[in-house]
């Protein structure tokens, strides 16, 4: 069940459903500097003041400097949630580094990686740019 906002909320309605929705995926289309980071960090922050465990999370992005802030907007929410007393979010706030907080494809390696065996490709596979597939072509 979504909380009433309170008057004094600085987000907005769309916002806040979208911070406290649950049992649904949740998309949220907007455009640049609309708050989007801001909101997925406070949902995140949500879901781990509710008892989810950080490791239960995976939190996609397209860019690996926007998986790296999305971290460390998260890390300071942690931070803040955890000196105004909230104890549970420090197991989350050691545990953030080693979260899954990072680009599909670097996901989607992380899983191919673990799971080689089962898809007959080896352990070292890696993602190619176009530096190496010209190189590839080339041998």
């Amino acid at each position: 069940m979504i909380p009433i906002k309170p008057k004094n909320a600085i987000w907005s309605d769309e916002q806040w459903q979208a911070i406290f929705a649950r049992g649904a995926d949740v998309l949220v289309n907007a455009g640049a500097g609309s708050g989007k980071t801001a909101v997925l960090t406070e949902r995140i922050v949500q879901i781990l003041k509710a008892g989810v465990g950080i490791e239960r999370l995976i939190v996609l992005t397209f860019t690996r400097a926007a998986a790296a802030e999305m971290k460390e907007r998260i890390r300071a929410r942690l931070r803040e949630e955890a000196e105004n007393g909230t104890v549970e979010l420090r197991e989350a706030l050691e545990g953030l580094d080693q979260a899954a907080i990072q680009t599909f494809d670097s996901y989607a390696l992380r899983l191919v990686r673990r799971y080689h065996y089962l898809l007959g490709v080896s352990r070292s596979v890696a993602i190619g740019d176009a530096v190496i597939f010209s190189r590839e072509k080339k041998k």
